[in-house]
């Protein structure tokens, strides 16, 4: 029996991350011929959701926050490559295409049917590394689900608490209630909020112009959370992969009712009353 079959009969009762190794060393064969994908969006509209639901299948590699101006962050060590922070760092500001290439849509181990990550707007607009836009709508087969929360506010509230708290995720409700005990309501100035609303209209019809409508799957928060199993159907589907049940550990983080963070909410209330922001405001507003 030669050393190649050796390897591959081992790695049968192999963990994953050490599957992923030896095909990042050569000494198994992967696959690239699996669906590639971005997690396209703002933050604080359910990307660390989205992406914990697929990764709960060892079918999909779904990385984190990638292109980040603050680092780069793999999210999934299963399945990230054997790299410093730094040495990415660098690799990625060199030539974003490249790194998109050899990091991330490399070879991955054969039971794996989708890879793909989260890419926030200002990365696709405003600070794009180099070739990093071009090359993933250059690529036909690129599948996009873009992220969007219908009510914008509760974006702009999620963000003020995150900020507060430094929470960014959780996994208990304990958890959340702790980091939140102390954050007291807060006002929010009119003009901000409107300018807030516009400015994430004008970033997600922008984003959806560099690709083709074709390729793009909108994933609505709201729809995620109140019927996980129908909108994950119609994620995996878009990735061309089987239903099959997805889990999370992760919990929401601003259920609280909005007259509990927002101190001047019936002022809003009278400010976007019969506008198209208004529904934003109501008591039942998630």
């Amino acid at each position: 029996m030669g050393a190649a079959s050796t390897v591959v009969r081992r790695a049968r009762n192999l963990p994953r991350w050490a599957v992923a190794r030896c095909v990042d060393r050569g000494l198994l064969r992967g696959r690239s011929d699996y669906a590639r994908f971005v997690a396209l969006g703002w933050y604080r509209t359910g990307s660390n959701l989205l992406l914990s639901l697929l990764n709960s299948d060892p079918a999909v590699a779904a990385y984190s926050e990638l292109f980040s101006p603050r680092g780069v962050f793999w999210g999934n060590a299963v399945y990230a490559p054997p790299l410093a922070d730094d040495a990415a760092r660098a690799e990625r500001a060199a030539d974003g295409a490249a790194f998109l290439r050899r990091r991330v849509f490399r070879p991955h181990p054969a039971g794996v049917r989708a890879v793909g990550f989260k890419l926030f707007y200002p990365q696709v607009l405003e600070k794009p590394l180099p070739g990093l836009t071009e090359a993933l709508r250059a690529d036909p087969a690129l599948r996009v689900l873009h992220l969007r929360r219908r009510n914008l506010f509760r974006v702009l509230v999620s963000t003020r608490v995150s900020k507060s708290t430094g929470q960014m995720a959780a996994t208990s409700e304990d958890d959340v209630e702790e980091a939140q005990r102390g954050v007291a309501a807060e006002r929010f100035e009119p003009e901000e909020c409107r300018a807030f609303f516009e400015l994430l209209e004008r970033r997600a019809a922008a984003c959806e112009a560099v690709f083709d409508a074709a390729r793009v799957t909108s994933v609505v928060y709201e729809d995620l959370v109140a019927d996980r199993g129908r909108e994950m159907a119609r994620v995996r589907a878009a990735l061309g992969l089987p239903a099959a049940a997805a889990t999370t550990r992760l919990v929401p983080q601003t259920t609280r009712p909005l007259a509990e963070l927002v101190s001047n909410l019936d002022e809003l209330r009278a400010a976007f009353a019969g506008g198209p922001y208004a529904a934003f405001f109501e008591a039942s507003a998630s």
